[in-house]
């Protein structure tokens, strides 16, 4: 591996991708592609990479999101999937041809609890078997894959911004300084901080100045705006937490 001429990390993510569907397409048994032994390292994890270490996926479960989201955006790749699973749809992708093609299959990839179902990064196509079932990655998923990572719509209208204020109470500032000072600037995304007391605008005013010290976007979610019960909190929490 060798470094190259310096590119932004959304011309890199792009390298990044176009490797991962080549490999796939000779995974398919498509003619082989070059493949490219120089390029450059990146500075930050592609977003695939990125991903894959917030939800922890296996090796399978990646290249079945990869698989996934190549057919929407490598004409090849969807041709290819299509050939093999033998339908009329183009780029249709099964859980009978990841388990056929790709590295270390297991069955325990699309349980309900495992993280490309319990977080909505892929949906299965109702009104068929589990291993016929089509395959298709969610729509945020794939703007993220691609290096575009925007609000998920459907959190939209319920997720407030917070802007920042120049008037910040003194004893505001210093519990948001102390706070920095012990969990340190660059919080990770697994961080969770809990404020007690009943002065929610001044829990949002530290929540703010932390979110700002740590280079974040602070957004609000009020109680009385989340669902109340089954199913329709269920996705509300896996998209909310795929968001945080």
């Amino acid at each position: 591996m060798r470094a190259t001429v310096s590119k932004s990390w959304v011309d890199q993510n792009q390298a990044a991708l176009v490797r991962e569907f080549a490999a796939l397409r000779r995974r398919l048994g498509g003619s082989r592609d070059h493949e490219d032994s120089e390029f450059e390292e990146m500075e930050q994890p592609s977003a695939i990479d990125g991903l894959s270490a917030i939800f922890g996926l296996s090796t399978f479960e990646r290249e079945l999101l990869m698989l996934c989201a190549g057919v929407e955006m490598d004409p090849e790749l969807a041709e290819q999937c299509q050939a093999r699973v033998g339908s009329p749809k183009r780029g249709l992708v099964t859980f009978a041809l990841a388990m056929e093609v790709l590295t270390d299959p297991h069955w325990s990839a699309l349980s309900p609890g495992a993280p490309l179902r319990r977080y909505r990064l892929i949906d299965i196509e109702s009104g068929h078997g589990l291993t016929a079932a089509p395959l298709r990655i969610d729509e945020r998923t794939l703007h993220y894959l691609a290096g575009v990572n925007g609000m998920d719509q459907r959190l939209a209208s319920v997720l407030i911004a917070k802007q920042r204020s120049d008037l910040v109470a003194a004893e505001h500032w210093t519990l948001a300084t102390e706070t920095i000072a012990a969990e340190g600037a660059e919080l990770l995304p697994s961080t969770v901080l809990q404020f007690y007391g009943d002065d929610s605008a001044g829990q949002e005013s530290v929540a703010e100045l932390i979110a700002h010290r740590a280079r974040r976007e602070l957004f609000v979610l009020r109680m009385e705006d989340t669902p109340q019960t089954g199913a329709e909190m269920e996705q509300f929490l896996a998209l909310w937490t795929r968001e945080a």
